[in-house]
């Protein structure tokens, strides 16, 4: 028994070593370098998942049949899981890693950062320009796949069904964008309308959707031909015209893009809600930013409530210029 007693302390302090969290033994070099890869890998598999489209370019056709997710819902999951990759990179030590490889998790750091400090700014409620959206990057993307198989049709056709669900998410994008005052000149969204109506005015065998069409291989069998050049007119007929359709610029309070974006007035954007100004874009939270910043490529000083809210015409925003530069860039903001 005394023997018992005297053991007893030793045994409570084993117990309670073990139950105290040990730090991690530190990895090895070989290791850590090993984990920046599979990493690296992991996001590069999820890009090609997510955006679909750009897969394709590469010549990746695993998923040639789909489009990229625009609702709101894929946007805040998408800021999740690059906050999670962020944390995952953070946590790697880089000590001791060639130069290439420790530049790579540094870019990749950066690029993930800059993305997620313009967040609170919701660029993704303006999708569409005059420069880019689902207006031109979908035609465009005709002309940069390959069409070499029946599959590679099918796909295409695939895709042609799904785009007037991804002209509806990105009005909702733009909707949400209205509610928050976040919405390009009007200047801009009246060029948006009238290279829309590119997409629909034309009949669908002069559709630009449709010259795939035109170049179907001649090995393919005179069924399969048949079968492609139908189901691709309609779904041109159906689906793509009815989106792209122009809007009646002279009545500001029909939509934008219009009808297959619209599906009724009450769905719309606002053309009379647009702002007129174009130096600067503002925000929820009060403040104004200049559009370079919205891609992270500084930090925005805020500006008073009182400019916001229209009681100065005009303002000096002070941007911070660079990660640690000291030096200031003054940047007259017009907000009416």
């Amino acid at each position: 028994m005394a023997r018992t007693m005297t053991q007893l302390p030793l045994l409570l302090a084993l117990l309670v070593a073990q139950a105290v969290p040990q730090p991690a033994a530190p990895q090895g070099l070989d290791a850590r370098r090993k984990q920046l890869v599979d990493l690296l890998d992991e996001h590069w598999e999820y890009t090609m998942r997510t955006n679909p489209e750009y897969a394709s370019i590469l010549g990746d056709k695993r998923y040639n049949d789909k489009l990229t997710d625009f609702s709101e819902k894929a946007v805040l999951a998408e800021l999740e899981v690059q906050r999670g990759l962020l944390a995952r990179l953070q946590a790697i030590d880089v000590a001791g890693f060639p130069e290439q490889e420790a530049l790579n998790h540094a870019l990749m750091v950066r690029q993930i950062e800059m993305n997620l400090r313009g967040t609170p700014f919701k660029d993704w409620e303006m999708p569409v320009s005059q420069f880019s959206g689902i207006h031109i990057n979908a035609p465009q993307l005709v002309s940069v796949l390959s069409f070499e198989t029946v599959k590679d049709y099918d796909d295409y056709i695939a895709r042609l069904r799904q785009l007037p669900t991804v002209f509806d998410q990105t009005m909702d994008l733009m909707r949400k964008g209205m509610a928050d005052q976040l919405m390009p000149p009007r200047i801009l969204l009246d060029q948006v309308a009238r290279q829309s109506a590119k997409i629909g005015d034309p009949s669908p065998e002069e559709n630009p959707f449709y010259e795939p069409a035109k170049k179907i291989p001649a090995a393919f069998a005179d069924a399969d031909k048949a079968r492609i050049r139908e189901e691709m007119l309609v779904a041109i007929r159906d689906g793509v015209r009815p989106v792209g359709k122009g809007v009646d610029l002279e009545d500001p309070h029909r939509a934008v893009p219009h009808d297959g974006l619209r599906r009724g007035n009450e769905r719309g954007i606002r053309l009379d809600r647009c702002r007129t100004d174009v130096d600067a874009q503002p925000v929820a939270d009060g403040r104004v930013a200049d559009r370079q910043h919205l891609m992270g490529r500084g930090r925005v000083d805020p500006l008073g409530h009182d400019v916001i809210h229209g009681k100065l015409e005009r303002h000096v925003a002070l941007l911070r210029v660079g990660l640690d530069a000291p030096r200031r860039l003054e940047l007259v903001v017009f907000h009416k």
